[in-house]
């Protein structure tokens, strides 16, 4: 190996330690739940034996052994949830960057970090089991589009997904889904099965309820989701929602805009000609996932009015770490990696820092 390349791997493992420290050393009130789950899994943690009583003490972790064992881990060096929320963090954008460096002869790593930070990482500070899930599942796919690599690489990034979280199931469900049908040759047949996929989120919280009320499946956090899908009882702010509310129209056109940006940025803003697509299949599959995320959370949005919609959608969005910087290349990509930080700062400031989106709040060491 190179000296450079050497040094290449040492600046991208230093950054994701520097981002996983700010994390690991946040004040409590950095992210909603940074003061719940966390102090109450490191409790349980400390007062635990042995891995096989956190799990029966701790009804949060059932179903979450990886989750789990990692709380344990950290539980035999401290009952405070730092070191946990340091974990948190760099197992999920450990596989970010990963993702990132696997497609480092087609995309940027600093633009793909650029929009994991401007656009995930503050998400991560408050949905952090689901977004190390979220992470591993962005991984195993690209694992699987890219034909050189071996498979199995794959097969343990989405078993760590499902494990980790029990949300972890359902993303790799749906993202699997998407592959496929992209797979698929025909057009119409491809267009009826995305119309199926669109309704796997409700079919699927229908099933577990129906699992849960005849005691097959018991997870505790179904009750609650069973208030907010299907009987639109929440005292979140997100949880029920007139669907044309400021709040609501201002995620929309968000969400609008980072659809739209890997199109924009295929353009040349001078000559007004687009530029042609990669000819590999990585454009129209990547394309695929974040069109049916952006459905997905309209479908809920408009259905059941509530913006949790975006527990199923954050799957898909993921892949905008690899859509956006995918499209900034050919001419004047300089010039549009610079505009691509500015329209993420905006977003940013606006959406998250502005409007508080996920609990977000000004960054404080704890």
């Amino acid at each position: 190996m190179s000296q450079s390349r050497l040094l290449g791997h040492f600046y991208i493992f230093f950054g994701i330690l520097v981002i996983s420290i700010f994390a690991g050393i946040r004040s409590s009130s950095v992210g909603v739940d940074t003061s719940g789950y966390p102090v109450e899994f490191m409790k349980y943690g400390a007062l635990s034996r042995s891995y096989s009583e956190l799990l029966r003490i701790e009804p949060d972790l059932i179903n979450e052994y990886l989750g789990a064992l990692l709380v344990f881990f950290c539980s035999r060096f401290t009952a405070q949830p730092g070191l946990l929320l340091f974990f948190y963090q760099f197992l999920t954008v450990l596989p970010v960057a990963i993702t990132a460096y696997l497609l480092r002869d087609k995309i940027s790593i600093r633009y793909s970090i650029a929009v994991y930070l401007f656009w995930f990482f503050n998400n991560s500070l408050n949905m952090m089991r689901q977004s190390v899930s979220c992470a591993f599942i962005l991984l195993g796919t690209i694992i699987l589009l890219l034909k050189s690599k071996s498979k199995i690489g794959a097969l343990i990034s989405f078993a760590i997904a499902v494990l980790f979280h029990r949300s972890g199931f359902y993303g790799t469900i749906l993202v699997l889904s998407v592959y496929m049908a992209s797979k698929i040759g025909r057009k119409k047949l491809r267009i009826l099965i995305y119309g199926f996929i669109l309704l796997i989120p409700k079919l699927m919280t229908s099933f577990v309820l129906f699992l849960y009320s005849n005691g097959i499946f018991k997870d505790p956090h179904i009750l609650y989701y069973f208030d907010v899908f299907f009987m639109n009882r929440s005292t979140n702010l997100v949880g029920f929602i007139n669907p044309f509310s400021l709040y609501s129209i201002t995620y929309l056109v968000t969400c609008i805009v980072l659809l739209l940006m890997p199109s924009l940025f295929r353009y040349d803003f001078f000559t007004k000609v687009k530029i042609s697509r990669d000819k590999d299949e990585l454009v129209g599959i990547l394309t695929s996932f974040n069109l049916s995320g952006f459905l997905i959370y309209i479908v809920l949005l408009l259905s059941m009015r509530t913006m949790y919609g975006n527990r199923f959608s954050i799957f898909f969005d993921f892949f905008y770490i690899v859509s956006i910087p995918l499209a900034i290349n050919g001419n004047r990509a300089r010039l549009k990696g610079q505009l691509l930080i500015m329209i993420l700062f905006i977003l940013w400031a606006v959406w998250i820092m502005r409007m508080g989106w996920s609990g977000s709040s000004l960054y404080k060491i704890g």
